[in-house]
């Protein structure tokens, strides 16, 4: 199969990557905490010093049944993963982007909030995404996948809900714990802006956005596999997603197509990254919204340390 995509590659790639995320949704089941019962051990390390990163046996056994499920069928793409160790290596413009474990504290903790996040990049562009989170319905879980131009499917099903057209102040938005260092709120937008919710994982968060439980996310800091799984999602539900321009002195929200740096001849790195802000609402509230959440001017000592960098 060469780097190119074609609408027949496209209709296989949505029956792939539905069956993908099941693949690593199933190992994250049978690591699952059980209240009150015993769980297999998740012989948890940390990538950091400070122990706030934490990794365990679930997302490492996930990632692997996905790299192995992903290049049996695609074997002339590439993969990258969180649980990747660093590479300097060229990649191709075809890229499977994978977090099997979003949200590992809640799922340490057994809070069931939590996703496996798989995302399609082409030249940079997220073409096709899927989502595995825990669900209380008959199969256990929601499998929310989509590809570019052939819409939305949740456990095989056509996506059937209607995007709000208008902000409800007291509906659910979720923002991150740190939004009051980055962002603000108008004055008249501050007690109108919605109930807060937040979440512990990035990519369960923005499903709550398609399934129509909340309205609009911010999300402040992540990396391309936190929401390279969502955007084909939420791009085929009716969402528009606005980020910050990369130009230091230009202070305000952008729309966002694809990530551009890595269009361009990109090195494996280049996808472990964190990026820009950004802002998910519905298509017809995204401008009301947008100029509703300012973005705080960097103070002189973060102007500093970016000229050092």
């Amino acid at each position: 199969m060469s780097d190119l995509i074609t609408d027949h590659d496209l209709s296989d790639i949505f029956e792939d990557i539905a069956y993908f995320a099941s693949i690593s949704g199933s190992i994250l089941s049978q690591f699952f905490k059980k209240p009150g019962l015993n769980s297999k051990d998740l012989d948890i390390k940390f990538k950091d010093k400070a122990q706030s990163d934490p990794v365990t046996l679930a997302d490492t056994e996930a990632q692997e049944a996905l790299v192995k499920a992903i290049l049996e069928k695609y074997p002339n793409h590439d993969v990258v993963g969180e649980e990747d160790k660093k590479d300097e290596a060229d990649i191709s413009d075809t890229v499977w982007v994978i977090d099997p474990l979003d949200g590992t504290r809640n799922f340490l903790n057994g809070l069931p909030i939590y996703a496996s996040s798989i995302g399609l990049l082409f030249k940079g562009e997220p073409i096709a995404g899927s989502l595995y989170i825990p669900w209380p319905n008959a199969e256990g879980c929601l499998i929310i996948s989509a590809v570019k131009g052939l819409g939305v499917r949740i456990n095989n099903k056509e996506y059937a809900n209607d995007v709000a057209a208008e902000f409800n102040s007291s509906g659910i938005v979720t923002l991150p714990g740190s939004f009051g260092r980055r962002f603000k709120f108008n004055k008249k937008f501050q007690g109108n802006s919605g109930e807060l919710r937040m979440g512990g994982s990035i990519a369960y968060e923005l499903s709550l956005l398609v399934l129509g439980i909340s309205q609009y996310s911010v999300i402040s800091s992540s990396h391309i596999w936190d929401v390279a799984g969502a955007i084909p999602i939420l791009f085929e539900a009716g969402y528009e997603i606005r980020t910050i321009s990369s130009k230091k002195r230009i202070n305000s929200w952008i729309p966002f197509e694809s990530f551009s740096h890595l269009s361009d001849k990109p090195k494996y790195e280049n996808y472990r990254t964190r990026i820009n802000p950004i802002l998910v609402s519905p298509k017809d509230q995204i401008d009301y919204i947008a100029n509703n959440i300012k973005i705080k001017k960097p103070s002189l000592l973060e102007l500093m340390k970016s000229f050092v960098k």
